[in-house]
């Protein structure tokens, strides 16, 4: 998956985390969490 999306290995088992948990939204400044449908990113302030 970290190969595929070009994402950190780290944040690529924090998404196989999320998958598997039912977690549907994130707060993160990385956009790249973007390229999962998912997902719901949320910007912190």
């Amino acid at each position: 998956m970290a190969e595929e999306y070009e994402i950190d290995f780290d944040d690529a088992v924090n998404v196989l985390v999320m998958q598997e948990n039912g977690i549907r939204e994130i707060y993160v400044l990385d956009a790249y969490y973007d390229k999962f449908d998912e997902f719901s990113r949320i910007v912190p302030e």
